[in-house]
């Protein structure tokens, strides 16, 4: 009994952390931009109970972007921020989220500065292909993106993405815009790759961007996790298809033991394996026979 009420009181601390909430994720509070720069703003629902109908973003209090969906960003071009003396820009970031039910939900306030003039880079945050992702040789990617701060210039900048220092793709971004961008399909050979981005105008350089560090193989596995109880799930990636690839287990790196057959269809399959909590230490690999 003592047990179940201790439990019991956990989820209902639990349960009351876990408030209807939204929350900017981009940019982060103390950020700095350049004058003059479309700054695109990423809003995070959690744990909502309804839908969200429209969602507002305002700059020191003044209404700059109405959203409705799907993605809920807005845009704000820092011009709008107040400068000091100095020539320090200054602007307070909120969201406000309007319910189906009717209910409001505002977020806490983003903190920017403006220092630049003329702002010297745009900011770009790779989201495909994801951090350590593997790939099995010859199979096709994309490499996928969002422009989150452009910046205004009289003419279009270039963003050159590359791996390690070749050139494998360039992106025209046209005057004052923040987008997506998709490039590909891409069949790169075994081995590390390191994807960057540079840009192209003034002041051009190799931009500030998330990690993104991805391995080709011609047999691995990838992404491993629990799943469940007794229950641990990952991604098998091969070369060569419609032939017995197996999976197998160890716990000291020495001895393997065959798991399980696979004759897999596709370069990615999902596997999951029954898993012993008694046994904390287990390693898998795939091999082709």
């Amino acid at each position: 009994m003592n047990i179940i009420r201790i439990l019991s009181a956990a989820l209902i601390c639990g349960f009351t952390l876990h408030s209807e909430t939204v929350r900017i994720t981009y940019p982060s509070d103390g950020s700095d931009f350049g004058r003059d720069t479309v700054v695109r703003i990423k809003v995070t629902p959690e744990a909502l109970t309804t839908e969200i109908q429209a969602m507002q973003f305002f700059a020191n209090g003044e209404l700059v972007y109405t959203s409705f969906g799907p993605s809920f960003t807005g845009l704000w071009n820092t011009s709008t921020a107040v400068t000091n003396r100095d020539g320090i820009g200054t602007a307070t970031i909120v969201a406000k989220a309007t319910l189906s039910d009717g209910r409001e939900l505002t977020s806490d306030p983003t903190h920017i500065e403006t220092r630049f003039d003329p702002p010297p880079w745009p900011v770009v945050n790779l989201t495909m292909p994801t951090n350590n992702a593997m790939f099995a040789a010859g199979q096709s990617f994309t490499i996928e993106g969002q422009i989150m701060a452009s910046i205004r210039q009289s003419s279009p900048i270039t963003l050159q993405v590359l791996d390690g220092t070749n050139t494998v793709a360039e992106l025209d971004q046209k005057e004052d815009t923040v987008e997506g961008f998709m490039l590909g399909p891409f069949t790169w050979p075994e081995g590390y790759h390191d994807i960057k981005v540079r840009y192209l105008g003034e002041n051009g350089g190799l931009l500030r961007v998330n990690a993104c560090h991805i391995r080709v193989v011609n047999c691995g596995i990838t992404g491993v996790q629990k799943a469940g109880a007794g229950q641990v799930q990952f991604w098998g990636v091969s070369t060569i298809l419609n032939r017995e690839t197996m999976l197998q287990s160890s716990s000291n790196l020495i001895i393997w033991n065959n798991t399980k057959a696979f004759y897999p269809t596709t370069n990615a399959f999902l596997i999951s394996e029954a898993f012993d909590s008694n046994q904390p230490l287990v390693f898998y690999r795939l091999l082709i026979p």
